[in-house]
């Protein structure tokens, strides 16, 4: 009997800034599909959108962010290619960095419903897809892809976004730091105050 390959699991994102809804469905894609490490990758420049504090600094709270974190591994790769960050690019260097691992991306229904659009999003089909609830989006699957390969993650969606953390820092109330508890993780509190001025 073949032994499966390990899974690794691809977190791609702006991250601006990184909150509680990405550490908790990083933790249910993990928990359903057997996940032995997640990399969360910070975008150079989403092509999608654009981002409001500077790459590097966002790549900083994610490093915080997963301190205390054993199967959370910030990562940089697309920091060190030139902007904008393609998804398809990022999935080339990892099948060349762990070709004995299978590779599952994890992304939102909001991104999945428009992936046939992407740059070369053929490179897709090359790997598993765990896609989260986000926003009622209609989740059918691209011709391109394999249904069997397309996985739907069985979690709530999370209701929280980071563009509202960043209105809620830039204007904050007196009780921001109450706010921000369920949130932020800890450790990022103090620099959020400082980068979205």
């Amino acid at each position: 009997m073949q032994q499966r390959k390990p899974r690794l699991g691809l977190f791609g994102g702006s991250f601006d800034p990184i909150h509680m809804g990405h550490l908790a469905i990083a933790r249910a894609a993990q928990n359903q599909y057997q996940l032995e490490q997640i990399h969360f990758i910070t975008a150079q420049q989403n092509p999608h959108k654009p981002s409001v504090l500077d790459a590097r600094k966002r790549h900083q709270l994610v490093e915080i962010a997963l301190q205390q974190e054993l199967y959370f591994l910030p990562n940089d790769l697309e920091l060190n290619r030139s902007a904008p960050s393609y998804s398809s690019e990022t999935i080339s260097s990892y099948q060349a960095l762990c070709p004995d691992h299978d590779l599952y991306w994890l992304m939102g229904a909001d991104a999945f419903s428009t992936l046939a659009s992407w740059n070369n999003s053929a490179k897709f089909a090359e790997i598993d897809i765990i896609v989260y609830p986000r926003g009622n989006q209609a989740t059918e699957t691209p011709s391109f892809l394999s249904q069997d390969k397309v996985h739907f993650l069985e979690m709530p969606e999370i209701a929280i976004s980071s563009s509202g953390i960043r209105d809620l820092v830039m204007n904050p109330p007196n009780d921001l730091e109450d706010k921000l508890k369920n949130l932020v993780p800890e450790g990022i509190k103090s620099f959020l105050t400082e980068y979205y001025k």
